[in-house]
């Protein structure tokens, strides 16, 4: 059967096999006798959901380079060795 990219989008999705998420996938294609027809219950649940949900959802955006904070510099333990050994040539010269 070819494919209608005209008319329908088509995607590759990857669920973990040991995921919650397939376990319930799995459970609800037994349940309405759709174990042969998994993309075809994906898209009826894509749907129910997004008519069900009147919330803008949140989203795992990347932020932008602006927006990344630089991490503070970690003393190692040189560091604090040098600042302590400084520390106490100043102390007693």
């Amino acid at each position: 059967m070819s494919r209608d990219t005209e008319r329908y989008a088509y995607f590759t999705v990857g669920i973990p096999r040991d995921s919650e998420t397939y376990q319930k996938l799995l459970q609800d294609a037994q349940e309405t006798g759709k174990q042969d027809a998994i993309a075809s219950l994906l898209t009826v649940r894509i749907a129910d959901f997004y008519k069900l949900t009147t919330t803008t959802l949140t989203t795992r955006a990347v932020p932008s380079p602006e927006q990344v904070e630089e991490p503070e510099e970690e003393t190692t333990h040189l560091d604090l060795a040098a600042i302590n050994a400084n520390a106490a040539l100043d102390e007693w010269g």
